[in-house]
């Protein structure tokens, strides 16, 4: 099939080859000519079909025969040869072969590689080939042809799966789709779990790839234009084309403190997204690589975000990163040192047999660990750390209620030494509170997670899971009661701490809304949500969440105005730096576009042209209510006045991307062929 690359080019794909087999890998030809495709209507196995696009009785001709396997096809810059990847019978690789298009009976020729060779995609100039092989990995790996001179240069290594690179525009860059996590927790590395777009830079050679989307999401197939990403992703269910700048999903920013600050932003919000805070700290280390303290920052924040989500591989590398590349940068150095030696250990422990090789395995790191600490004795927060983790494997792995006491003991000595960092006892309280319950101490619990609630909010990471552990054992007894019972227990949290654990009283609320939501009492769930937001002064994370999942609520009740309301209060209070606002921004424009387009398809014009007008009052620059404002005049025969209005505006902005490109949409309203005529050049210089 072939459709516009357009998204709001709005036409039916139409079916270029009709016939037997299936066909696949369509590669189109830089002058836009000719599309070759692998075909299996003559050959199973597969074969190159080439065919001219712009002829009006064009049909596909074949390439290859049936005594190959022939996938993955890709043009030279200037369209005259085709290459791809095929096995021979009798071989047990894949060879990189080329062959001439203007020829009438081309001849494949190999490609001199040295081994496997899959997915070639040549460089722009036409002088090197990326492709992949699997010669000293079975899970692929990336690597370079310099076609002139025939030298292979290996890109990637390791344990992911790297598979189907694509050059940038610009030939400065390689992208390419890496199975790398666990993402399904099946305990393996599959194509079943979510796979990222990765990019390497050829420019600068750094050390690393850079995923460039999120694992939350599968996301796979890269093609790259001047400005854009393409990629396929089932995010939503289903494969589906998606695309994002070429920097990826985290935009760049001016400097290596900014960028830091957005990725430590994104590891903060309400609801957490993990996935994407790693991403932002990739960009970190993507762009200011070179910045030692930042980097070492960075590398260190996203091994811990890979541990909240619970994937200790991924935290292993991000720490391994910290060791290899910023060793001498402190204390971040010494703290990969004692989350790759943690990791390790669960690992070793989880594999052991028997409780005697699980000891051994527990008194190596802890030998391990007090090296480190004794390297730095000046550095608290390493020993903090070190006692931290002692204490977690005590816990995890230990033997009867001695390894939980001397795990106690450990965290003891964390809390009360005065240099410790507050996170790290605060962590420390959360983890000493949780033996409490192990150990059948249940009186001492609910006082443990208060303190933490109390004395440390301003470390809402921690406050939070004390909140939530507090709750768990507020509604525990209830679990198998209907919402009824369980709210009614929430309500006596929040009748007893109101006043004295405020965040406490806001959690209750918004686990009452949650559970409301998830009944389908909407009204209910949403008088929940408006307590937190309405009764509580001070402003934290729960205050957050209850914004937006009464925003939700309101959004699906298709209550529009009322669910702008709350975008704009978090908007408001937040300073326009901060990055929570710019997320509530991009939320309140989404949201305000959608009611635009729900009332304009309800026959409500006047109701539509108000929001999207009122974005164009807020900011000029959101072209989705250009379209809708004047998609609006055109349905109230008013285009005239509106492509007049604009006409003045490029008077005095001529060179104005969105001004050129609202003035020619408006002429694609105003009929005749010279308004397309021109309305096409406008938009075309736009």
């Amino acid at each position: 099939l072939l459709r516009s690359a357009d998204p709001n080019n709005v036409l039916l794909p139409k079916t270029l080859t009709p016939g037997a087999g299936v066909q696949s890998s369509p590669t189109i030809s830089p002058d836009g000519r000719w599309v070759a495709f692998v075909g299996t209507g003559y050959d199973v196995k597969g074969d190159i079909y080439l065919m001219e696009l712009m002829g009006q009785n064009a049909s596909p001709r074949r390439l290859t025969g049936r005594d190959t396997k022939d996938r993955s096809p890709c043009f030279s810059p200037d369209g005259k040869r085709l290459y791809f990847h095929q096995v021979r019978p009798g071989q047990d690789h894949r060879q990189l072969v080329s062959l001439d298009t203007d020829q009438k009976n081309p001849q494949p020729r190999p490609l001199e590689i040295g081994g496997d060779g899959a997915f070639p995609s040549i460089s722009p100039d036409g002088k090197q080939c990326v492709f992949v092989s699997d010669r000293e990995d079975p899970k692929g790996d990336i690597f370079l042809l310099h076609l002139e001179q025939g030298r292979v240069v290996k890109l990637t290594s390791g344990p992911d799966q790297d598979l189907l690179p694509v050059w940038s525009w610009d030939g400065q860059y390689i992208y390419f789709t890496r199975f790398s996590l666990d993402t399904d927790r099946d305990g393996s590395v599959t194509p079943k779990d979510n796979a990222v777009i990765c990019r390497l830079s050829l420019k600068d050679r750094k050390p690393l790839a850079y995923p460039v989307t999120s694992a939350a999401y599968s996301a796979y197939q890269p093609i790259v234009t001047e400005s854009l990403l393409y990629f396929l992703s089932n995010r939503r269910g289903v494969s589906n084309l998606w695309a994002l700048p070429l920097e990826g999903e985290i935009p760049p920013m001016k400097n290596a403190e900014a960028q830091f600050d957005l990725a430590r932003e994104l590891s903060e919000l309400a609801p957490p997204d993990h996935h994407l805070a790693v991403l932002g700290y990739y960009k970190v280390l993507e762009r200011f690589f070179e910045h030692k303290p930042i980097g070492a920052r960075a590398s260190y924040s996203m091994g811990k975000a890979y541990k909240r989500i619970e994937m200790p591989d991924g935290a292993d590398l991000a720490f391994h990163i910290v060791s290899k590349y910023f060793s001498e940068t402190m204390p971040e150095a010494g703290l990969a040192r004692i989350g790759r030696i943690g990791i390790r250990a669960r690992r070793k422990c989880n594999q052991a047999h028997t409780d005697g090789q699980r000891r051994g395995i527990i008194m190596k790191a802890f030998s391990e660990l007090e090296a480190i600490v004794a390297r730095h004795p000046d550095r608290p927060g390493v020993q903090a750390r070190s006692r931290i983790e002692q204490a977690g494997l005590l816990a995890q792995f230990g033997e009867g209620s001695g390894s939980i006491l001397r795990a106690i003991q450990l965290l003891d000595l964390v809390i009360k030494k005065d240099s410790s960092p507050r996170d790290q006892v605060a962590e420390a309280m959360i983890l000493r509170a949780d033996l409490f319950s192990r150990m059948g101490r249940a009186e001492a619990l609910f006082p443990a997670y208060a303190k933490v609630i109390r004395e440390f909010s301003d470390i809402e990471e921690w406050a939070d899971m004390a909140v939530d552990r507090i709750l768990e054992l507020s509604v525990s007894e209830a679990d198998s009661a209907g919402p009824e019972e369980q709210t009614r227990l929430l309500r006596l949290v929040i009748g007893r701490y109101s006043k004295t654990l405020p965040r406490l009283a806001m959690g209750a609320w918004n686990r009452i809304g949650d559970i409301l939501f998830d009944a389908d009492e909407w009204t209910s769930a949403k008088n929940a949500y408006r307590q937190v937001i309405e009764q509580f002064p001070v402003i934290t994370t729960q205050t957050t969440a209850a914004r937006l999942a009464l925003a939700e609520i309101l959004f699906r009740e298709e209550r529009f105005r009322q669910t702008l309301d709350q975008y704009e209060t978090e908007m408001i209070s937040r300073p326009y730096e901060d990055h929570l606002y710019v997320l509530a921004r991009e939320a309140y424009v989404r949201k305000s576009v959608a009611a635009g387009e729900f009332l304009y398809r309800l026959g409500e014009v006047p109701a539509a042209r108000n929001i999207f007008s009122g974005l164009l009052r807020d900011d000029y620059t959101i072209v989705e209510a250009h379209r809708g404002y004047i998609k609006c005049a055109a349905a109230q025969k008013q285009i005239q006045d509106i492509l007049n209005r604009y006409r003045k505006k490029l008077e005095t902005k001529p060179n104005d991307p969105i001004i050129l490109y609202a003035t020619g949409l408006c002429m694609t309203f105003a009929g005749g062929r010279k308004a397309l005529v021109d309305a096409k050049s406008l938009i075309r210089r736009a």
